[in-house]
């Protein structure tokens, strides 16, 4: 989880929280953009937003980067002005805004679990080119290898020689290998990747992951068909490396549900429901906060100036020594405490839920 969303939270409030269609793919898009901004402005003045936070949310929105994603994410406070700024690959549900005790970020986190922190390696004889991104959107880009490739060229001498320029050639592909190989394992360990997609020249893939340590064969998956592009750029491959990202998500959500269900079938280290999620919350015991975000539920909790200070009622938040709690929605608060002590937030399908939020314990 980026730690600029964390931040934001600690924060006080209230907070505007919007989320506006951004494309840029569309005729005018500046003013298709300031046009959606105008209706959802007035709904937060109409909600109680003061005008320097409308005034920073203007501000935002009119130097926005169009190409950076089709959902423009903004939180706003009236001290602190702009507060979290954020581009989701995704359109939102709908042009939306709130003024409320904290801000509403589970959009913002369901998006967050699609930006998988991966690489694509796009292999020939003579080098790769390596593309991706990190966690928080940000591309990578590099090219390795085409240095002299006298070597690699096919040899057609005859006789007693042949044997030893084709093993000269083999050697010189798997040395690129090997330079393309530990140039990717750094570049996996920097972004933290949990996805290496490769392709191309398929001896060139067979030396690279020979090369590549032992423990990053496991995210390592194969891109058929593709090939190293003449004139560069990974576009060819795109909607086959979305699939495999896709994938991985899918997959990392099961894992997690299996866990939480399998840990609530042994009533052991699984919390269902707010009452025991907000229990487990007040101890610090959650790893992992499960929610699904119904725009329709208005239920609320109590929180105070601390992460662990929730309860379901003010009375059980005064109790831990706060003066003023605030009420927000449950699923926001929980969602603040889970990040305010260094648990995992994953936003999962609603029917696995009770009442929207669970939880996989640390102990």
């Amino acid at each position: 989880m980026r730690t600029d969303l964390t931040d934001a939270l600690r924060h006080d409030g209230p907070f505007a929280t919007v989320y506006l269609t951004s494309r840029s793919d569309v005729p005018q898009a500046a003013q298709e953009l300031e046009k959606r901004w105008k209706t959802v402005r007035r709904e937060l003045q109409s909600q109680g937003a003061p005008d320097g936070v409308l005034d920073a949310l203007d501000d935002a929105v009119s130097t926005t980067n169009h190409a950076a994603g089709d959902t423009l994410a903004l939180v706003a406070t009236a001290e602190e002005g702009v507060v979290l700024h954020w581009h989701l690959p995704e359109p939102p549900r709908a042009d939306i805004g709130w003024w409320s005790s904290l801000p509403r970020v589970t959009t913002i986190i369901e998006a967050s679990q699609t930006l998988l922190p991966h690489l694509v390696v796009l292999l020939d004889r003579t080098g790769a080119d390596v593309y991706g991104f990190t966690a928080s959107g940000r591309a990578v880009e590099r090219e390795i290898g085409d240095g002299d490739t006298d070597d690699v060229k096919l040899f057609a001498a005859g006789g007693w020689s042949q044997r030893r320029f084709q093993q000269r050639q083999v050697n010189t592909w798997e040395n690129n290998a090997h330079e393309v190989a530990d140039e990717v394992a750094r570049l996996a360990k920097k972004i933290d990747a949990r996805l290496i997609a490769v392709g191309g020249d398929v001896y060139a893939v067979g030396f690279f992951e020979d090369a590549l340590p032992k423990e990053m064969l496991s995210i390592v998956r194969r891109i058929d068909g593709a090939s190293r592009h003449p004139d560069g750029g990974a576009d060819h491959v795109a909607e086959d490396v979305k699939r495999l990202v896709d994938t991985v998500v899918a997959t990392e959500t099961t894992e997690i549900l299996h866990k939480f269900e399998e840990e609530r079938g042994q009533h052991d280290l699984a919390a269902d429901g707010p009452a025991r999620v907000i229990e487990a919350l007040q101890s610090g015991r959650v790893a992992t906060l499960l929610v699904h975000d119904d725009l329709e539920d208005d239920r609320t909790a109590w929180f105070g100036p601390e992460p662990l200070h929730v309860g379901l009622d003010e009375a059980s938040v005064r109790a831990m020594g706060v003066e003023l709690p605030w009420e927000a929605r449950a699923v926001d608060v929980c969602v603040r405490a889970a990040l305010g002590s260094s648990a995992e937030v994953r936003v999962v399908p609603k029917s696995v839920l009770d009442r929207n939020v669970g939880a996989i314990l640390r102990f």
